[in-house]
C-alpha cells in the first residue's frame, strides 16, 4: 500500500530540468501520490464494509474479560530486561535486539495503559461472529483492521476504514475511545507470540499466535509508537456520528465551544442513551430536532429564543426535562 512516485527524466544527460519542467513533475508526484491514498483508502473500506457484515451485535450485557498470556509475555521480556538481562533475546537478530532492548519504556507505557482499560471491553456491546465467536466490538475491528494495513499505522487508513464500518454498524463512543488500547493489545499479541519461544515460559507458548512472517518487530513497535503520537481527541471528533450530529446545532455554537465543553455534552448524551431505547445518535438527533424547533417560536425574549435554540439547552440546562421526555428516559 506504498505511495506510488514519478521521476523526471531529463532529455540528455546531466540536463537540468526547467523549473516549469520540475514543477509539472512535483505536480505529477502529488497527483499520483492523492490517487494512490484515495485507492488505498477505498480499498480499506471495501475490506472494513465486508469485514462489518460477518458480525452480529448481540444483547448488551457484563462479560468476562478473557485471559491474556501476551499480558504476561511482556511483562516477562520487561522484567528481564530492567535487570539488565536479555537470557531469550540472545535468539533474536541484532536488529530485533536492539529494537526491544530501545523500546522497553515504551512496552512498559503501553502494557500499563492496557491493564488499566482492559476491563471496560467487558462492558462494551460484544458482537458474534458467523463462526460462533464472541468478541467486544472495538476489539474485532482493531484486529481486522491491522489485519488489513499489515500491523502498520496510520490516522487516516483507520478513519477510512471506520467510516465504512460505520455505514453498516453504528458505534457507540465508548467503543471508539476503546480503540487505542484495542489496537495496542492486538499489536501486543503479536509481538508476544514472536517473543515468547525466547522467554522462559514454554507452557505459554503454544498458546499465542505467532506473527505473520511478513511483521517484524520493528514494525510493531513502530505501530505502537505511531499509535501513542496520534492525536486521539481529534480523530475521535473526525470519525463520531454523534459529534457530527451536534454540529448541526442552530445557532452554530457547539462548533465554537472548546474540546471539554463538546466532550461534557457528548458525555450527557451517552449517559442518557443508556437510559433509553433509543442510541447515542438518535439522541443527539432528538437534541438538535428540539433546538431546531425553537428557532419557530414567536417571541419577544430574544434572549430566551436563543437560548432554547442552542443542543446545550437540552443537554445541561432547563430543556433536559423536555429531552428526557422526548427520549422517554427510564430512571
Amino acid at each position: 500500500m506504498g505511495a506510488t512516485c514519478l521521476h523526471l527524466e531529463t532529455k540528455r544527460s546531466g540536463e537540468l530540468a526547467s523549473p516549469f519542467e520540475s514543477g509539472m513533475a512535483i505536480a505529477a508526484t502529488k497527483d499520483a501520490q492523492d490517487s494512490d491514498l484515495a485507492q488505498n483508502a477505498e480499498e480499506l473500506r471495501d475490506l472494513a464494509r465486508a469485514e462489518s457484515l460477518r458480525w452480529h451485535r448481540l444483547e448488551r450485557r457484563r462479560r468476562p474479560y478473557p485471559n491474556d498470556f501476551s499480558h504476561k509475555i511482556i511483562r516477562a521480556l520487561i522484567e528481564q530486561a530492567s535487570v539488565g538481562g536479555n537470557t531469550g533475546l540472545i535468539f533474536l537478530t541484532r536488529e530485533d535486539r536492539g529494537w526491544v532492548m530501545d523500546n522497553i519504556r515504551l512496552l512498559q507505557t503501553v502494557l500499563q495503559e492496557v491493564l488499566q482499560t482492559r476491563h471496560s471491553f467487558t462492558e462494551q456491546p460484544h458482537v458474534r461472529s458467523q463462526d460462533g465467536r464472541v468478541v467486544a466490538r472495538s476489539q474485532v475491528i482493531a484486529d481486522a483492521f491491522l489485519r488489513a494495513v499489515d500491523f502498520s499505522f496510520e490516522t487516516e487508513a483507520l478513519a477510512a476504514y471506520l467510516s465504512a464500518w460505520l455505514e453498516h454498524q453504528r458505534l457507540e463512543m465508548g467503543e471508539l475511545w476503546a480503540l487505542k488500547p484495542a489496537l495496542q493489545v492486538c499489536i501486543l499479541e503479536k509481538l508476544a507470540g514472536m517473543i515468547a519461544p525466547f522467554l522462559d515460559y514454554p507452557a505459554l507458548s503454544f498458546r499465542l499466535a505467532y506473527a505473520d512472517g511478513r511483521i517484524g518487530i520493528r514494525g510493531l513497535i513502530t505501530a505502537l509508537r505511531n499509535i501513542g503520537e496520534t492525536d486521539w481527541k481529534h480523530l475521535f471528533e473526525q470519525i463520531s456520528v454523534v459529534d457530527r450530529v451536534l454540529r448541526q446545532d442552530p445557532l452554530g455554537i457547539y462548533t465554537q465551544m472548546d474540546y471539554e465543553s463538546r466532550d461534557l455534552y457528548r458525555n450527557v448524551i451517552a449517559d442518557l442513551a443508556s437510559h433509553s431505547e433509543m442510541d447515542e445518535v438518535e439522541v443527539a438527533e432528538a437534541a438538535v430536532f428540539l433546538a431546531q424547533g425553537a428557532t419557530k417560536h414567536v417571541t419577544v425574549n430574544q434572549g430566551r429564543l436563543e437560548r432554547e435554540s442552542h443542543v446545550g439547552y437540552y443537554l445541561v440546562d432547563g430543556g433536559l426535562p423536555d429531552l428526557r421526555r422526548f427520549i422517554r428516559h427510564r430512571s
